[in-house]
């Protein structure tokens, strides 16, 4: 398991992935990250429970808000944070949680990412992510 965090403020470009800078949990090494990066590698076939939060705050009008967790680079469809915040400083709190299954890992670890699939950048903070090999 893992949990990683970035409590600081953080622009997340239109699509880019979230960053996380520190791994106030980290169990065992079927998942790796490292401090600064938004890259999760799993090297362990097996499901995984997957759960990340943050806070987003609008910085225009109508800024439609869009985080979806990713494997290798294709946003999972069930696993979409989809808001739109009406005002400027509108805050609100979202979150996605999902279970995947690794099948076959190899020599190239499976990727998993929190991306920033709306056309505009998001600002987050408080954001968490952690991924649980349950099975």
């Amino acid at each position: 398991m893992i949990n990683s965090t970035n409590v600081s403020s953080q622009i997340v470009q239109s699509g880019q992935n979230v960053v996380f800078d520190s791994n106030p949990i980290k169990t065992n090494c079927s998942v790796k990250h490292s401090d600064g990066s938004g890259l999760f590698s799993i090297r362990k076939p097996g499901l995984y429970n997957i759960f990340f939060q943050a806070n987003v705050l609008a910085t225009v009008a109508a800024q439609d808000v869009q985080l979806a967790l990713e494997i290798s680079g294709e946003a999972i469809g069930s696993a979409l944070a989809h808001d739109t915040l009406t005002a400027v400083d509108d805050y609100r709190s979202i979150s996605i949680m999902t279970v995947v299954r690794i099948c076959e890992c190899g020599d190239t670890p499976v990727v998993v990412t929190v991306g920033n699939v709306a056309d505009t950048d998001v600002t987050l903070e408080n954001a968490s992510i952690t991924i649980e090999r349950i099975g």
